[in-house]
Formats: structure tokens, sequence, C-alpha cells
């Protein structure tokens, strides 16, 4: 039975396992909460697709480095276990050793080239996240001579699943917004045109390669401190108020279609056109 005694080891464990949810961070120290929580020696986090994807260690606390590269060349693509385990779902729990007597199991390269020398043989294994047919499991053990997982050491870890689920969904999300975000800028900077994002303080938000690229020139147009100008001051005053009038229209006021401004440069480069365009969302006005 959970007691007292076992509540800030609770509650650190749980601390731990949000700070995951920020896809950047690293899961070590996650895992090495955990197994000092319930008195395991290592654990680890991977990522199983259906036969033939190769599996991805996330993160490992305590399982050797030179174990983990031939596990997800070699050693997952021969993983009987996954012929005797039910089909994962999102309440799977399941311990090896409740396997590994079976004779072809014992027998395996598997288990006796793997499981065994990273003291794996008494380890649970419960799933975190299903998303396109890739399992993402949590595996923690003890080393055999310790003996298996107790009653106590699964009540813990039934405290702590529904915990874990929803870190990594969490991460996950985290994981596909900046790959959006990744790919959002990765096209920009192959755009030919130069783009630049101005918010509402005419702060430049953000710049593609190409802006960037012609800013640097100083022949026509300048980011300095985060702000957009033109070299000559007659036209960085047109420039000027084309951005108000702008921003004043992704504000609502004074609706226009937008604005050209010629930049004029020195000669062989032909002018400049830069056209400013209202740009709204739901948090913010720039243009």
């Amino acid at each position: 039975m959970i007691d007292s005694r076992d509540m800030t080891g609770i509650f650190r464990a749980i601390e731990a396992i949000y700070e995951t949810s920020d896809a950047e961070r690293p899961l070590e120290p996650m895992l090495s909460e955990i197994c000092a929580l319930a008195d395991l020696d290592r654990g680890g986090v991977l990522s199983v697709g259906p036969a033939g994807v190769p599996t991805r260690w996330d993160g490992a606390h305590n399982i050797k480095a030179e174990a983990i590269r031939p596990y997800e060349l070699h050693f997952s693509r021969i993983n009987p276990y996954r012929e005797l385990m039910p089909k994962p779902t999102l309440s799977y729990y399941e311990m090896t050793s409740e396997y590994s007597r079976e004779p072809t199991i014992r027998s395996s390269e598997f288990f006796n080239d793997f499981t065994k020398p990273c003291g794996l043989e008494y380890s649970n294994v419960m799933a975190l996240n299903i998303k396109n047919d890739i399992v993402r499991f949590a595996t923690f053990g003890r080393d055999t001579k310790r003996g298996d997982l107790t009653s106590h050491d699964h009540e813990l870890f039934a405290c702590l699943l529904p915990h874990l689920q929803q870190s990594f969904l969490i991460r996950g999300s985290v994981a596909d917004l900046r790959d959006e975000r990744d790919a959002a800028v990765d096209a920009l900077n192959r755009m030919s045109t130069g783009v630049i994002f101005i918010d509402a303080d005419r702060k430049i938000l953000r710049m593609n390669a190409e802006a960037h690229r012609l800013c640097t020139r100083s022949n026509g147009l300048l980011a300095h401190q985060q702000r957009l100008s033109a070299v000559s001051q007659a036209v960085d005053k047109l420039l000027q108020q084309s951005l108000g009038a702008t921003l004043d229209t992704a504000a609502g006021i004074n609706p226009q279609a937008g604005a050209v401004v010629a930049i004029p440069r020195p000669l062989p480069d032909r002018p400049l056109s830069v056209i400013c365009l209202p740009v709204t969302d739901r948090s913010s006005v720039h243009a």
C-alpha cells in the first residue's frame, strides 16, 4: 500500500514528469527520479513501430549507451516478447518476467544477448501514447539479483502512468507545433521574395533570408534596432506612412487594401518594390 512516506517522492516524480512536457528537455532526469522513487535500477522510453519500422530510444537512465544502438538496428527486429504480449492500448501494463519463463524467450538471442546483459529481465512495460501505429513505451527495471517488481511498485506506477501519458501527449503536441513552425520558416527562407513581419509598434518580428540579404546591403532598405527604414529620408517618410496605414488596416482602422512603396537603389540595382499588407490573428496585429 502507498502511504505518506511515498508522497514526497511521488510529488517529486510528477514534477519531473511534467518538466519533460517541453519536447526539447532530455528525459534522463525524469527517468532517474522515477527510479529513485521505486528503488529501481534503470529505465527508458522508446518508440516502437510496426514490423519493419526501426525502434528509437527517446531516452534512457542507466542503460548502457553501447546497448541502445544495437537494439535499434538489430534486436528490436527479433524481439520475441512482441509475439507473446497483447496488442498495446493506453491501459497496457505488462511485466517482462511473466514472459521470460517461456522456453522460446529464454533460448532466444534477444533474451541472452540483450535482455539479461542490460538487466531488463525484471521490468515493466507501459504504453505512453499511440500515434500513427507508433507506440511510445516506458520501461523500468530492477537488477535480476534484486528480484522482480513488487505490488507496491505497481501501485506507484498506477499513480504515475496517467501523468506520464498526459506529459507525453503535451510533449508530442509541442513537437508537432515546432515542426510546423520550422516548415513554415523553411518555406519562407526558400522564397526569392523578401518577407518581413512587423508588430503594432513597428518592431521587426521576423524576416526571411532574402529580406535579410537585401537589408544588409544597405543600399535601399535598412533593418536597424528591430526597425525597418529606407536609406533615403524622403523615401523613408513614405515608407513609414505606408506602414502606419497598413497597421491601422490590420487593427480595423481606416481599411485599405495595402500600399506599395518604390525604394530607389544605386545602379545597376533596380528599385525595390515594398508591398505593405496587413496581417491579423486572434492575439496580435502586424504587417
